[in-house]
């Protein structure tokens, strides 16, 4: 087993640094994108402050795998509040 560190930016850094075993890369890919869901379905009210959420997959040499990056635009007139 391989363990694979999810690494999170949303408004602020938080590194994992315990990590998670998976016995497979796509395992831990299909891990990355439930992370993604359920922090929007948990989180979902705090996403338009920061307006982006980035996960990045790291291995145990902290070598990057796969990054998933969300992003929120709001259009000009709903920004403004028109």
């Amino acid at each position: 087993m391989a363990r694979y560190f999810f690494h999170l930016h949303y408004g602020e850094y938080m590194p994992d640094v315990e990590g998670s075993e998976f016995e497979s890369a796509q395992q831990a890919r299909d891990s990355a994108l439930r992370y993604l869901s359920e922090l929007l379905r948990d989180e979902g009210h705090r996403f338009w402050e920061p307006s982006q959420v980035r996960i990045t997959v790291t291995d145990e040499w902290n070598l990057m795998l796969w990054q998933l990056d969300l992003k929120g635009i709001a259009a000009p007139s709903v920004a403004s509040g028109g």
